[in-house]
């Protein structure tokens, strides 16, 4: 079978120089379009979806870390009833309260 392609068979109007490659390379491109003519829009509705998903993503755990922050920063002690007094490690003794002196002002201003 004889050479179907040669060079400078096809002008070009950007000025590309029509070598036998750039030929083959420009018809084997013609024919993968042509095969799959909205390749380009599903690529493009692709990475739409990935920049939504990441965008959505992101506020989503942004706001779990605003509404949870609570919920990491609480402090849960077990008191044995009847012994709810009891010796911190630095030697004090509390009431398992982290605002012992708010609590004993409130206390006397409620015993006013």
């Amino acid at each position: 079978m004889a050479q179907q392609i040669y060079n400078e068979s096809v002008d070009y109007e950007d000025g590309t120089i029509p070598y036998a490659s750039q030929i083959a390379k420009d018809v084997c491109e013609y024919l993968a379009w042509t095969s799959h003519p909205y390749m380009d829009e599903s690529k493009l509705y692709g990475m739409k979806a990935l920049a939504s998903i990441t965008l959505f993503g992101t506020a989503m755990y942004l706001l779990m870390r605003v509404k949870r922050s609570h919920m990491r920063l609480r402090q849960l002690a077990f008191a044995v009833p009847g012994k709810e007094k009891s010796i911190a490690a630095n030697g004090n003794v509390s009431s398992l309260s982290k605002y012992k002196q708010v609590d004993e002002m409130l206390d006397r201003a409620a015993r006013k």
